[in-house]
């Protein structure tokens, strides 16, 4: 008997691992909020949740064009204030460079 069982918990892949008490009472508290009276399943509903959802890596793929997209447009301000100070203002050119750093790197 006690075989078969050992041959089910392979088969199932059990995975185990313990917690600090301060995250052990908060699965508790969340399991509850949930329904869910048993942590343990709850923590293995959140493994599964955490494994299955793809929400932070999409977000951190549009945080990161999005960050690429203010480079590029703080780049193309550059260029304009430096072509307005130097064509426009008459500045001279390593002035209206050292401007646009210290203006633009705040």
């Amino acid at each position: 008997m006690a075989k078969k069982k050992h041959q089910a918990v392979a088969e199932s892949d059990l995975v185990s691992f313990r917690l600090e008490p301060e995250f052990r009472r908060l699965l508790a508290e969340r399991a509850a909020a949930e329904g869910q009276p048993r942590a343990n399943l709850f923590a293995r509903v959140l493994v599964q949740r955490a494994l299955t959802d793809t929400t932070d890596a999409e977000l951190r793929h549009e945080l990161s064009a999005v960050k690429a997209d203010v480079r590029k447009v703080r780049e193309d301000i550059a260029t304009v204030a430096f072509v307005m100070l130097v064509k426009l203002a008459k500045e001279d050119p390593e002035k209206a460079k050292a401007w646009i750093r210290e203006v633009l790197s705040r």
